[in-house]
């Protein structure tokens, strides 16, 4: 690997100590922390794998996590440990966990008011109190256009949400949160909100373990979900429901949803479990999820999730696609990855055609990654689509990936951050296709000790092109050449106007490389190139406080970007999911800014 030598050790050490005396003197960053703390590290029974694991399943597996979850009566628990074994007895869980779980009894529930769409961070997308408040993360949105009426749409955002595991008696203990706007009110305000409720497979309790995604299918008015399941045999979760449903105050009661109100919201169409296994075996991880919204042809109102599955046998991780029909009718799952042994991070998208496109990461073994993209052809659930052989897209040789020795490789971002690409298509004329992804790398590795490790002190964001059905892809480019870190980028096509819109989270204004903001970018119809950045949001966040303690759990995937339009110029709209610190949380009389889940729209 390349490595910075000479003269920036010095200048690299002072940063860091400038961002610790920084912290200490900030009121917006979380400077109290008491007791110990989880260890910063992969869980052991992941260190075999070169792909890591996410925040939520990474809980399950730390002794921390599964002691906290058995001290607390987490049905959950149980599974863990039968997974991942007994925790030792010499764990020391958190105070502050344990603290803030018994004070959650108390804490009540909040009430939705009108909320602005845009505004210097966006807006909170849940009605979580703000007494001992805890994680959001990893927002992902989507939404029915003009459902409700002229200008007002039917928002649905997904979220990892910790109340699921550090809380008790107000949220139903499922990790997988939802968030609904359905007010008659043109705004960004929430009226319900819960958990991704439990459900029966094979006589085995699936609960809702997080990583949560939505997709939206307006031709058929329908909103699908899809989360990780995790129990004696576990997979990804997908749910349904339709509009009419989500509108229905009588089957989706506003507020914060108790366990009996997710299911009446949620399981009209009974959910199903998408590449089930055997927990002890293999578990499956970083979901997403495409609907096909076309009206006829082959595939059309399929739903497509992709997950990357960790075997423990074989120390691998592959890739497989499954499609459902609307009604949740599905194929067994058809394998994407090809012959690679450590592939990760899949996102799924459609072509106005109906094709099928997967990209996603390959950890090589000598520290480089590979980004790849492969096609399917539908062949209309509960048939499973043909895939084909996944084509390269570029090689990296300075990926981001935690790792044991480094669990959160960018300098003054305390996040586990990693090379996780994304992609959109847009239709040309003559029926033709570009396919566009984007991806981190690190632009300026530092290299020290022995044995080495290496961590960015400057991340970007690259994107390529391809105009030929992903067969070639062109040199990539960094989407914005300001300095900072630039990361977790979502790329999303309007398919009414031809616009690519892309975002990202900035390092870029803050000195200390730390606080950041979000970017969007956009591409005109026909072309590739980049245009200039503009500010989602203009408030400097440190989005890694963590007053709760959670350390590498505190772990994010990506910000999220939907657009959606009638074709007419100002008609489109463009939602951004993404997570803030902005608004603080209480915690025994002291405020301190934590994660919650924002959203952002932009008309255009």
């Amino acid at each position: 690997m390349k490595s910075m030598k000479g003269g920036l050790l010095p200048a690299v050490s002072g940063l860091l100590m400038l961002t610790a005396l920084f912290a200490q003197d900030s009121p917006r960053r979380s400077a109290h922390h008491e007791g110990d703390k989880p260890q910063s590290q992969i869980p052991a029974a992941f260190r075999g794998f070169r792909i890591p694991p996410s925040g939520p399943l990474a809980f399950l597996a730390s002794e921390e996590g599964r002691s906290f979850l058995v001290a607390t009566g987490h049905p959950v628990a149980k599974y863990a440990i039968a997974r991942f074994g007994e925790p030792a007895q010499t764990t020391v869980v958190p105070e502050r966990w344990l603290r803030m779980n018994r004070a959650d009894s108390a804490a009540g529930t909040a009430s939705a008011g009108t909320v602005p769409c845009s505004g210097s961070a966006g807006a909170r997308f849940n009605l979580e109190p703000r007494t001992s408040a805890v994680p959001q993360n990893q927002g992902a949105a989507d939404f029915l256009p003009n459902r409700i009426g002229p200008n007002d749409d039917l928002i649905v955002q997904a979220a990892n949400d910790w109340r699921g595991n550090l809380t008790n008696v107000n949220w139903d203990q499922s990790v997988s949160g939802y968030y609904v706007h359905r007010s008659t009110t043109a705004d960004c305000s929430v009226q319900f909100e819960g958990g991704l409720p439990s459900f029966t497979f094979q006589g085995n309790t699936e609960m809702g373990t997080g990583n949560t995604v939505v997709a939206a299918d307006p031709a058929r008015d329908a909103i699908f979900m899809a989360d990780v399941r995790f129990a004696g045999t576990g997979g990804v979760g997908l749910f349904r429901a339709s509009a009419s449903s989500l509108l229905s105050s009588a089957t989706c009661p506003n507020g914060t949803h108790t366990l009996a109100q997710a299911t009446s919201c949620w399981t009209v169409i009974p959910p199903v479990l998408l590449f089930p296994a055997p927990s002890f075996d293999s578990v499956g991880d970083q979901p997403h999820i495409v609907v096909d919204e076309r009206a006829t042809g082959t595939g059309a109102g399929d739903v497509y999730v992709v997950s990357s599955t960790f075997n423990f046998s074989t120390q691998t991780n592959s890739i497989s696609v499954a499609a459902c029909s609307d009604t949740l009718s599905c194929a067994q799952p058809v394998a994407v990855s090809g012959s690679n042994s450590a592939s990760g991070f899949p996102y799924i998208q459609l072509r106005t055609d109906g094709t099928i496109t997967v990209s996603f990461i390959n950890s090589n073994s000598d520290g480089t990654a590979t980004v790849f993209f492969a096609t399917c052809t539908p062949s209309g659930a509960p048939k499973a689509p043909v895939c084909h052989a996944p084509v390269q897209v570029a090689k990296l040789s300075e990926p981001l990936f935690p790792s044991i020795s480094v669990a959160n490789p960018l300098v003054n971002v305390n996040l586990q951050v990693f090379t996780y690409p994304k992609h959109a298509n847009r239709t040309e004329s003559g029926g033709k296709f570009t396919s566009f992804v984007v991806y981190e790398d690190c632009k300026n590795p530092y290299q020290f000790g022995n044995p080495p490790v290496t961590i960015c002190l400057d991340a970007e964001v690259m994107m390529t092109t391809s105009a030929d059905g992903g067969n070639t892809w062109s040199a990539p480019i960094s989407v914005d050449a300001s300095a900072g870190h630039h990361f977790y980028p979502a790329i999303t096509t309007d398919t009414s106007t031809g616009i690519v819109n892309l975002a990202y989270y900035s390092t870029s204004g803050d000195k200390f490389n730390h606080d950041v903001r979000v970017f969007r970018n956009q591409i005109a119809p026909g072309g590739t190139s980049v245009g200039t950045p503009q500010r989602v949001t203009t408030i400097l966040d440190p989005i890694d406080a963590d007053p709760q303690d959670l350390g590498y759990f505190q772990s994010d995937a990506y910000l999220s970007a939907i657009a959606r339009g009638n074709g007419a110029t100002g008609q489109s709209r463009l939602y951004t999911s993404f997570d803030s610190t902005t608004v603080f949380g209480s915690y025994e009389g002291r405020f301190s800014p934590e994660q919650n889940n924002h959203i952002s729209l932009f008309s255009y």
